[in-house]
């Protein structure tokens, strides 16, 4: 069994990974292994050269599975059933190896395992990575080599690694920049990756696929403070049209009100934490669920394909309460963890008896797979369980193939069951209803585009948008999110608003949200007045909003002049009237009387004049002490925390060599004690050795 890590295309190691509890308890050789990462492991220089042709990841893997068939005989293996298994990331290579022409006579591996990946998920494939590698060579000053190849590569490799890799330019959110790529001078990905599934030749059709998934797929697209305390309206709208805008290219806007409508739980009080949920779903099934059950659908009917849905969450996650299994959730069951009470690279270390009897159950499965292609073919019944006990809940369930008529699917839980039909509305609008909406009808693009697509504040990351060709050009500058403040509260009693004109999601009079806008004059994104009352405002004509500020202070101040001049004639005339007997008459710059020794008439001071001493002054606002009035306070605001980054391992970047030792890099992890027989782990480091025995560990680099 060869596992393919998966943290992300950027970072991981397989070295992270033990896989000795699953070699031991399931008798089968584990193997992890190492490939190149990031700009180093994707980089292409476009079509037109065979020099930085991409997917040197993918070479990678083949080149380690060349050695594994070429030596896993001398650890008492058999080169005829190798087996890949992946996770997220690396789920999506091992599905892209299977249908790859470079693996299609099935002699390097003969099944696969795809666990919460697909390479039909728009993070599996670059979109347009001639365009990333532009932007890498604009940030390194190599772009006047973007025409020609080698002095592109001989500019690049004049910087560090390091430097290649902190530089690489961000990826448009729900997309990779560095990922693998299709190219026609690629042997690797030669063609669109749908068109490769329906290739009869390739192990994809030959061989036996499992495949499944958790619960909460996309829980890593939230912050965890969104995770624990929901979302608000306007949060639940920016994500939605976010997401819409990059995935997809036609009808944009009908897409974005179907979705909004068909996630949206009508059947109860809308609050923060339905519209996590609702959003957690739509996620998940766009990014994952359907994508994966697109490709089991491609290969039924060809050998054994087998569905599963992990619906477990581990009583030691924070998350347990509300999750119900998240992304990665199995991970820990498939490798062991709970049979040894924790191991690398998990951090729970407490499980309970029925956590252990289900990572047995986790992984006679998939070690049955690997052997026969069926997890079914050693019966659950003849398997000791690590406490000395039968395990009862799984023996009297056949885990039948999965199908297009019957849907079936195993429910892996603490109650498995047989089930038909995974998410089988949500899947007849991801697979069915959207596809036939999202076709190119002649119409001019911007017609395509979302309402006010221009206005950055209606998405999530505006600097992550997929740009588009002239219509949605890229902003000069980040927008400032501490224009914008929702203050997340509890809206019961709120309802998401429908307006296909505006922003779903705009809380009603009677919600505890807040939206406000730094601009002093705004419009509402349908193009109409905004309501004070919890409508959502917003705009970004900085340069119209300043003109109409420097008009109106310039009136402002035109008017207190003229106030004041009326002001000061009103007291003139009123004066000359009372000062007859007064010779000198009434001077500007009058001094108190205290001062000047008369005794009668008022004191005058001009508005044009410097106070002299002992006038009477107007106290100063900003915290004057003889004022006795509270100095000025500005409202403070909060801005959402941006969304998060995977969980990932630093960055590993191992040259393309092929070393053996005894070690992986940093201490060994203890092998478990079993009643088993001990089986040969095949793990991953940079050691040389001097020797090699029985319990020695692989390192292919």
């Amino acid at each position: 069994m060869v596992f393919i890590h998966g943290e992300s295309y950027d970072s991981g190691t397989g070295n992270a990974y033990d896989g000795s509890v699953l070699a031991s308890y399931g008798r089968v050789i584990v193997i992890t292994l190492n490939y190149r990462l990031g700009v180093l492991g994707y980089l292409t220089a476009g079509e037109n050269t065979n020099i930085a042709s991409g997917n040197y990841a993918l070479l990678d893997i083949i080149a380690a599975l060349h050695w594994v068939k070429e030596n896993i005989a001398n650890f008492t293996g058999d080169a005829g059933k190798v087996t890949l298994f992946g996770h997220g990331y690396g789920a999506a290579l091992v599905n892209l190896l299977l249908v790859s022409p470079l693996t299609k006579d099935g002699k390097l591996f003969q099944r696969g395992i795809l666990q919460s990946g697909s390479a039909l998920s728009s993070w599996a494939v670059a979109d347009d990575p001639v365009k990333c590698t532009r932007r890498l060579a604009e940030s390194v000053n190599c772009s006047q080599h973007m025409n020609n190849a080698q002095a592109l590569v001989s500019c690049l490799r004049k910087l560090s690694t390091d430097d290649l890799v902190q530089i690489a330019p961000e990826s448009p959110k729900y997309f990779n920049c560095f990922a693998p790529s299709v190219s026609t001078r690629s042997s690797v990905i030669p063609n669109p990756v749908e068109l490769l599934h329906k290739n009869p030749n390739s192990v994809f059709s030959q061989g036996s696929l499992m495949f499944g998934l958790t619960k909460n797929e996309a829980v890593s697209y939230f912050t965890e403070e969104e995770a624990e305390q929901g979302l608000s309206a306007l949060r639940k709208a920016q994500i939605i049209r976010t997401y819409v805008h990059n995935t997809f290219k036609y009808h944009r806007q009908k897409i974005y009100e179907i979705l909004d409508h068909h996630y949206t739980e009508w059947d109860r009080s809308i609050n923060n934490l339905t519209r996590r949920n609702a959003v957690m779903e739509l996620l998940t099934d766009g990014q994952y669920v359907a994508p994966l059950v697109k490709v089991g659908n491609y290969h039924e009917g060809n050998a054994g394909t087998f569905f599963y849905s992990f619906s477990y969450s581990s009583r030691g996650e924070s998350h347990r309460r509300w999750s119900g299994g998240v992304h990665g959730e199995e991970l820990s069951y498939v490798f062991g963890a709970p049979l040894v009470g924790g191991i690398a690279p998990f951090q729970v270390t407490e499980y309970s008896k029925p956590e252990r009897q289900l990572s047995e159950a986790v992984i006679t499965y998939w070690t049955n797979f690997a052997k026969t292609g069926d997890p079914n073919l050693q019966t659950l019944e003849n398997t000791v369980s690590h406490i000395g006990k039968p395990h009862g809940k799984f023996k009297h369930i056949q885990w039948l193939d999965y199908t297009t008529q019957n849907q079936t699917f195993l429910q892996i839980s603490m109650r498995p069951k047989l089930g038909t039909h995974y998410r089988g509305r949500q899947l007849a609008l991801w697979l069915d209803l959207i596809p036939k909406l999202h076709k190119p009808d002649g119409a001019d693009p911007k017609q395509h585009l979302l309402k006010d697509y221009h206005n950055m504040t209606t998405f999530d990351s505006p600097d992550k948008l997929l740009h588009v060709d002239n219509f949605f050009p890229p902003p000069t500058t980040t927008p400032d999110r501490s224009v914008q403040t929702a203050i997340m509260g509890d809206t019961e009693g709120t309802t998401d608003s429908l307006d296909t004109g505006a922003l779903s999601g705009v809380t009603r009079e009677n919600s505890k949200q807040e939206v406000t806008l730094s601009s002093p004059t705004h419009q509402s994104i349908d193009g109409g007045n905004s309501s004070s009352a919890g409508g959502f405002i917003m705009g970004d004509h900085s340069v119209q909003v300043s003109i109409t500020i420097a008009v109106g202070c310039s009136l402002l101040f035109l008017n207190i002049l003229i106030f004041a001049g009326i002001y000061y004639q009103r007291e003139r005339i009123k004066k000359l009237k009372k000062s007859t007997a007064e010779p000198e008459g009434l001077r500007l710059n009058r001094k108190p009387e205290e001062e000047n020794g008369r005794g009668n008439g008022p004191e005058t001071i001009s508005l044009l004049s410097t106070p002299v001493p002992g006038s009477t002054q107007v106290p100063h606002l900003k915290g004057d002490p003889d004022c006795g009035c509270p100095p000025p306070t500005l409202k403070s605001t909060s801005t959402y925390v941006p969304m998060h980054k995977l969980p990932s391992f630093s960055t590993s970047q191992p040259k393309p060599s092929v070393t053996i030792g005894p070690n992986s890099r940093g201490p060994p992890p203890s092998r478990p004690q079993s009643n088993h027989r001990l089986g040969t782990q095949v793990s991953v480091h940079t050691k040389p050795i001097d020797h090699m025995d029985s319990n020695s560990a692989v390192t292919i680099v």
